[in-house]
């Protein structure tokens, strides 16, 4: 266990995290790992298949992290793919900020992106299969002494008062509109599909249009989307949809899944919530209350960088600075 010489925990030495999406489980283990007693509370665990949460349904493509640390975090259930990004929205000589992160970083030339987009890229990055990730990370908290109690809360007063709470971890995606008292907070749905291939490239329009093409290598297909629609919680499927996402599709993948005939060939039609936030990601500390919450579709992208800044906050060197 880490010595925790000329630090101060806040809560006693526990924490408690509500919320159980990738941002909730990667701060429960970022704070395990610094010795805290954490317990997580949330209305849906790993394995649960609502569309009220979104981690389970989640593109999951990730840019390699540059701490060599998080690499067993991940190699379980992540994939090495070629990553192609096109925009329609960027001038073609537009900055890229994380160019100088990928060594085979390079344009793609204006005769071969798709038609209407201005400015395309391609790199080696990697995805993760949630199906695959967040058991083996349920699994590696557990051996950390993590516990996990599935209840749905309705007010973070509930906690107040009890024993173990420490400090809290408001890591509750969607519920932070109810828990926090944060009208900001706002659902957004997202549509896709899973067939079956062997596909192995991602591909990501954005821009007027948001669709891709992401890799399940580990669960033997992939996942064709989307859409991104702000506001709209409804959870049923849309089947009118499904031919407007594979046309799009197509147009950005050359054609590639032509073949698929929605009737016989999808194998799972997803529709699951985003946990947005107008004005974007929220990570701040009030009280004994850490609050983490807002990533909408980067949940997987932040998730260690969140991690990382709820451990600062919630274990300090002098309790006053913080």
């Amino acid at each position: 266990m880490p010595s925790m010489h000329n630090k101060e925990l806040l809560g006693g030495g526990h924490a408690t995290v509500i919320g159980a999406g990738i941002i909730g489980l990667s701060c429960a283990s970022s704070l395990a790992d610094v010795g805290l007693a954490v317990t997580i509370i949330a209305r849906n665990l790993p394995g649960d298949k609502s569309s009220q949460w979104s981690s389970p349904w989640a593109g999951a493509l990730l840019s390699p992290h540059p701490d060599a640390s998080c690499r067993a975090m991940l190699e379980e259930s992540t994939a090495r793919v070629t990553v192609t990004e096109y925009y329609d929205d960027r001038a073609a000589n537009a900055p890229i900020w994380y160019e100088k992160l990928f060594p085979d970083f390079c344009k793609v030339i204006p005769s071969s992106l798709p038609t209407g987009a201005t400015l395309g890229f391609s790199y080696t990055g990697l995805v993760v299969d949630p199906n695959v990730f967040l058991p083996w990370m349920t699994q590696k908290l557990r051996s950390q002494g993590v516990k996990f109690v599935q209840r749905e809360l309705l007010s973070l007063e509930q906690l107040e008062g009890t024993s173990s709470e420490g400090v809290l971890i408001n890591a509750s995606g969607l519920g932070a509109g109810q828990l926090a008292r944060d009208d900001k907070v706002i659902g957004t749905r997202g549509q896709t599909m899973f067939v079956r291939c062997n596909y192995d490239r991602a591909i990501i329009y954005q821009g007027s249009k948001y669709n891709y093409v992401i890799p399940r290598k580990p669960s033997g297909g992939v996942i064709l989307g989307g859409v991104s629609q702000p506001g709209d919680t409804t959870i049923q499927v849309d089947q009118g949809l499904r031919k407007d996402i594979l046309d799009r599709v197509n147009r950005i993948s050359k054609g590639a899944f032509e073949w698929v005939d929605l009737s016989t060939d999808v194998d799972l039609d997803i529709v699951g919530l985003r946990p947005a936030r107008e004005g974007g990601l929220f990570v701040e500390r009030k009280g004994s209350v850490v609050h983490a919450y807002g990533a909408g579709a980067w949940g997987y992208v932040y998730s260690l960088g969140v991690a990382k800044r709820v451990q600062e906050l919630a274990v300090a060197r002098d309790r006053s600075k913080i």
